[in-house]
């Protein structure tokens, strides 16, 4: 009996492994699917800022621009540091 209680939670242990990896690899494809969408959307803003203001945004434009930058180092720290635990 106690044998079977030992492979049974062996079992429930390795699912539970499978089922760790399995989401880690779900949130890892989110934080690139992340780094792909602010990459296209500041590739947009700076072509739109420099065919439309000459490239000399104002301020609002200009914030705008750095907040997508900075959440895309984020994103790719996130990722290039801690990317074997998530």
């Amino acid at each position: 009996m106690g044998e079977k209680i030992g492979i049974m939670i062996i079992q429930v242990e390795e699912v539970k492994v499978k089922m760790a990896k399995k989401k880690r690899k779900e949130i890892e494809n989110i934080v690139i699917n992340r780094i792909k969408i602010l990459q296209e959307c500041i590739d947009q803003r700076q072509q739109i800022q420099d065919e439309c203001f000459g490239g000399k945004p104002d301020q609002r434009h200009t914030d705008a621009l750095n907040q997508m930058r900075n959440a895309l180092e984020n994103c790719q720290e996130l990722l290039d540091n801690y990317g074997d635990y998530i």
